[in-house]
């Protein structure tokens, strides 16, 4: 079941004899919900026997789900077990819990393209918002585990974590267990690497698309040269971002684009900077 809302208003701003300024503004907001499956759940891709980051629905999921561990919480607060480190959730049977930690998809797009003409020059660029969206990124969990981010050089030393443990007597106090932190902590699963608290990342973005310059040569000129029309086009597009995500872009995919599977990515070369030079003659 889908229900959403697609409002697109446009408008010319200014427009006069030499100046002309157009501006088309798009919002797209939507939501799904999994009505009935054949099976209890259904899995479109996992990163298995690693992370346990799972593309799945259920009954009354949004299509683009996440499922994955999560740390044990305890009156707002992580628990930390008798050796000192966090605890995953467990379920009523004693195993670790997977639960619904995210969705891949955004809360909203708001998209705005803007086109001005001045004399014989026209210049255009299309800026996209985007809110929300949840994704999974592989590559830097391997950087987590290896050693390689910048996030790991806080090793070698002893510590004490937030969050509270167990008093001996069903109640919850400060956590006080020293620890050593070192290279271990980040290669063990059960610690950092398969948390959702770290591995899922908001990625919401705003894009600068792309922009366009483009000038006209005159009448006056195509006609000396019995052309309809002659223009030079300068153009570039992915070359701006601003976004929480840690990668290096968050509509990247790991599957490839033309998979069912949304809301994994690193593992694969994101998005690549275009820049053009075009002439356009009409004979």
């Amino acid at each position: 079941n889908t229900k959403g809302h697609e409002l697109t208003l446009a408008a010319d701003i200014v427009k006069n004899n030499t100046f002309k300024w157009t501006s088309i503004v798009n919002f797209t907001a939507y939501k799904t919900e999994v009505m009935s499956l054949p099976f209890e759940q259904i899995d479109f891709a996992n990163d298995a026997g690693a992370s346990e980051v799972y593309s799945r629905i259920k009954v009354g999921d949004a299509i683009g789900s996440l499922y994955a561990q999560s740390w044990r919480y305890e009156n707002g607060k992580r628990f930390i077990a008798a050796n000192g480190l966090p605890e995953m959730a467990k379920d009523a049977n004693g195993a670790i819990a997977y639960t619904n930690v995210g969705n891949a998809f955004p809360d909203y797009v708001v998209t705005l393209n803007n086109n001005f003409k001045y004399k014989n020059w026209d210049l255009g660029f299309l800026v996209e918002y985007k809110k929300g969206g949840e994704v999974f990124d592989s590559a830097e969990r391997n950087g987590i585990r290896n050693g390689n981010l910048k996030m790991t050089e806080d090793r070698n030393h002893t510590t004490i974590l937030d969050g509270v443990k167990s008093d001996g007597a069903g109640g919850y106090v400060k956590n006080d267990i020293s620890i050593m932190y070192d290279g271990n902590t980040y290669w063990r699963n059960a610690v950092v690497n398969r948390a959702s608290e770290i591995l899922i990342q908001d990625a919401s973005w705003f894009k600068l698309r792309n922009v366009s310059l483009t000038y006209n040569f005159s009448k006056d000129l195509i006609s000396r040269l019995k052309l309809v029309n002659v223009s030079l086009s300068l153009s570039g597009s992915n070359f701006l971002i601003w976004t929480p995500y840690r990668g290096f872009d968050p509509e990247g995919t790991q599957y490839g684009s033309g998979s069912n599977v949304y809301g994994f990515t690193g593992k694969s070369i994101p998005l690549t900077q275009s820049y053009s030079v075009g002439l356009n003659i009409g004979f």
